[in-house]
């Protein structure tokens, strides 16, 4: 079995979509941009203790780390995925 994994992990590389990946990162640093953007307003606004938004997850984020948590979250894990499909682009041009 052991002999087996190098092999099963390049056809994993093979059947896997990079531009997927890349895609995401490209989307997942949009969010980061935006959501800073968004919590910059709020506090230009003012209205920091008065957060509104349909999402749950937005609002927890800013009362845990202020503006500064969730876009740098987004953007670390968008540089990641980003990365992650260029080397696989980059590993299918080399065979």
């Amino acid at each position: 079995m052991s002999e087996n994994k190098p092999e099963e992990q390049k056809n994993e590389i093979e059947k896997s979509n990079p531009w997927k990946d890349i895609f995401l990162g490209i989307i997942m640093q949009l969010l980061a941009y935006w959501l800073f953007i968004h919590f910059s307003e709020y506090e230009a606004s003012g209205k920091t203790d008065k957060i509104t938004s349909s999402n749950w997850w937005e609002i927890l984020g800013y009362k845990l780390g202020g503006k500064w948590v969730l876009p740098v979250i987004f953007s670390i894990g968008g540089i990641f995925v980003f990365i992650l499909g260029i080397t696989v682009v980059f590993k299918k041009k080399d065979k």
